[in-house]
């Protein structure tokens, strides 16, 4: 059986920068703070941030950030066309305490 913990000999020494393991294009990509009601379909709870970039193309069932006359809501994406996509939910951070 697979321990569900490493020992510390184990352990990379390496420093992980979570700004480069989420961001795939920079320039394209920004933070959102989710204010709304939990949305457990999509793993997504008040006050996450979630990392979304905008140069990525949207494929069905992909989370989106969308503008719905003026609001930003979060849902997946299905090719509406009334839909004003600003961009793909790449990454969710948020707290697990």
């Amino acid at each position: 059986m697979t321990p569900l913990f490493q020992s510390a000999e184990n352990v990379s020494h390496d420093r992980l920068d979570l700004y480069n393991l989420v961001t795939l294009h920079p320039h394209a990509t920004f933070y959102f703070r989710y204010e709304g009601f939990d949305l457990p379909e999509l793993l997504i709870a008040k006050n996450d941030v979630l990392v979304i970039d905008r140069s990525v193309s949207p494929k069905i069932g992909s989370i989106v950030l969308v503008n719905l006359d003026g609001e930003f809501v979060i849902q997946k994406f299905s090719q509406q066309e009334d839909q004003e996509v600003w961009g793909v939910v790449c990454h969710v951070v948020h707290k697990l305490i």
